[in-house]
């Protein structure tokens, strides 16, 4: 997760492969945790560098 939401403030891009990893790991946090809001906005601000 960490890795992934660095590479997009350093770079401003990450592949397909590289955003379906973070999206895994929000989901395994929303697992664990429930859902918060800051997995939502993590979730939609990751979507939209589609």
């Amino acid at each position: 997760m960490g890795a992934g939401f660095t590479l997009l403030r350093l770079t401003g891009q990450v592949d397909d492969e590289g955003r379906e990893l973070v999206l895994a790991g929000l989901r395994v946090l929303t697992d664990v945790y429930g859902s918060h809001r800051e997995f939502e906005v993590m979730r939609r601000d990751l979507e939209s560098f589609a």
